[in-house]
């Protein structure tokens, strides 16, 4: 295994967080997180928990699937 210096690390530019996550954003994790809370609301507490923990794993599996297919 080599070590990297500085200049390697800095060409290398984001690593996963780029080319993994994509564009992902926080405001895009709360909409979707809101969505799926809203959609869960007739469920009560419990339904919206998971209908939020829901929003959430589709965006973030949508902004993978979206990165890994360009």
């Amino acid at each position: 295994m080599k070590l990297l210096n500085a200049t390697e690390v800095d060409l290398v530019g984001g690593g996963c967080a780029e080319h993994c996550w994509g564009d992902a954003s926080w405001a895009g994790a709360a909409g979707a997180a809101a969505g799926g809370a809203v959609a869960g609301a007739r469920g009560g507490i419990a339904g919206v928990a998971l209908g939020a923990l829901g929003g959430l794993v589709g965006y973030f599996y949508g902004k993978v699937g979206d990165t890994r297919s360009s």
